[in-house]
């Protein structure tokens, strides 16, 4: 397991503002480390930790994050399935 701290993604179900049922909303916050049961992915050294109920969420999604200023903003878009954005 990776030793050193990361971005731990989590979900909570949000009811529609819109009447079609409820959605997920994602919270994004560092972390020293992962949860037991959390999957870990790294990539160019930057460790993000998804819960569980997070990860069939985000399968076939592209996670991309941006620096603006002093704050990282990420986005979830859909993946066209070969691994690439």
């Amino acid at each position: 397991m990776p030793g050193s701290a990361g971005v731990r993604i989590t979900t909570m179900p949000q009811a529609s503002t819109n009447g079609s049922g409820p959605v997920a909303v994602f919270d994004f916050y560092p972390a020293p480390e992962p949860g037991d049961e959390d999957q870990i992915v790294e990539e160019q050294g930057i460790q993000v930790f998804l819960e569980p109920d997070v990860v069939p969420l985000l399968d076939d999604k592209l996670l991309d994050a941006e620096l603006e200023g002093d704050e990282v903003r990420f986005t979830v878009e859909p993946s066209n399935g070969d691994g690439a954005s």
